[in-house]
């Protein structure tokens, strides 16, 4: 006996399909979501990395104005306001361009350092800058780049003849990552 061939794939191809397309949107918004949570995170990171950076910053800066202290060159502490900050760290951070203008921070490179000799400012152009807002409370505007300066500290910490530097964060721009 023979069977007849069918003329279409039928019933079961049609319920294949189906199950196939439902499987293929859930695993579709399950990838969305992951790259989501993987953009976020890459955020965190950068921002942790810029903090620790700045914060290795001013530990060389401290060790270095301790060091001159130490060998009677206090005196020359009080030119390093306006130094360019990388100075005090071993390894120049990944992304450092060098001089730049400080009034086009758009023209740097994402995740860039940048040191403007012109306004003595250390300049950092995030990945996203659109994830830097002035004023936060009042939902300001965007800020291009983050930006800090070597300042002389306040007089209440200073001590004797020697001048305390600080690394100041010179712009109102704050990192928001939803």
């Amino acid at each position: 006996m023979k069977f007849p061939r069918p003329n279409g794939l039928g019933y079961y191809a049609g319920s294949h399909w189906l199950q196939g397309a439902v499987v293929l949107i859930i695993v579709a918004i399950i990838a969305i979501r992951l790259l989501l949570a993987l953009d976020d995170a890459l955020e965190l990171a950068e921002r942790q990395s810029v903090e620790s950076t700045i914060r290795n910053m001013k530990t060389g800066l401290r060790m270095a104005v301790f060091k001159a202290v130490i060998e009677h060159r206090g005196q020359e502490v009080a030119s390093w306001e306006g130094r360019n900050p990388l100075v005090w760290l071993q390894t120049v951070p990944s992304g450092y361009v060098g001089d730049c203008d400080p009034r086009k921070p758009a023209a740097l490179p994402s995740a860039s350092w940048c040191f403007a000799r012109s306004s003595r400012e250390l300049i950092y152009r995030p990945r996203k800058p659109q994830h830097l807002v002035a004023n936060v409370a009042e939902n300001g505007p965007a800020c291009p780049a983050l930006t800090w300066r070597v300042t002389k500290a306040p007089e209440e910490q200073q001590t004797g003849a020697t001048v305390l530097l600080n690394l100041k964060e010179i712009s109102d721009c704050q990192w928001v990552i939803e």
